[in-house]
């Protein structure tokens, strides 16, 4: 008798352990893909209320300059933004590859 692959509870569960892998993926393709010209409008609640700057902006254009392989650029947006990255991409391999468990016989 063959498996199904996607039935009621089998798809949800692959769903759950996705979901995390997808946000991952997207939130850095993202941050690949934006504009970093801080003359345009934003969604940031800070600079909206008036401040110059904001550290979640600063990390997301270090984290962006970084993806472009401009860390001279990055580490002057934000310190942790080469660091995040690493990060970022070392937890999407953890949900992508999973590790197998180690069985050890007596």
């Amino acid at each position: 008798m063959k498996k199904r692959l996607f039935t009621g509870n089998n798809f949800l569960g692959w769903m759950q352990h996705h979901l995390e892998a997808g946000f991952w993926i997207a939130g850095i393709c993202i941050l690949f893909f934006m504009n970093t010209d801080t003359s345009q409008p934003s969604l940031c609640v800070l600079r909206f209320i008036g401040f110059k700057s904001c550290p979640g902006c600063g990390l997301g254009h270090s984290i962006h300059h970084a993806l472009h392989l401009n860390f001279a650029q990055s580490f002057h947006e934000h310190l942790l933004g080469i660091p995040a990255v690493f990060i970022i991409l070392f937890r999407i391999k953890q949900l992508t590859y999973p590790q197998k468990a180690i069985v050890y016989a007596d």
